[in-house]
């Protein structure tokens, strides 16, 4: 999703969010969204950096489809 998708009601549903959370693989796409997300104003934000979802897979934790 690009900011351009992001319409003001949106934001506004972000925002009244107790977290927005932004992973992807490794990290580097989550702090992309999150850098994006900032600017644009949405609070409440956590980015799991650290490997991302590939270390949460290699340690064993829950995922869901």
């Amino acid at each position: 999703m690009c900011s351009s998708d992001l319409t003001e009601k949106s934001l506004e549903v972000l925002n009244e969010s107790s977290s927005v959370i932004v992973f992807c693989r490794m990290g580097g796409r989550a702090m992309m969204a999150y850098e994006a997300l900032s600017n644009l104003g949405v609070k409440n934000l956590v980015c799991i950096t650290s490997d991302g979802m590939a270390h949460w897979i290699d340690q064993g934790y829950p995922i869901s489809y």
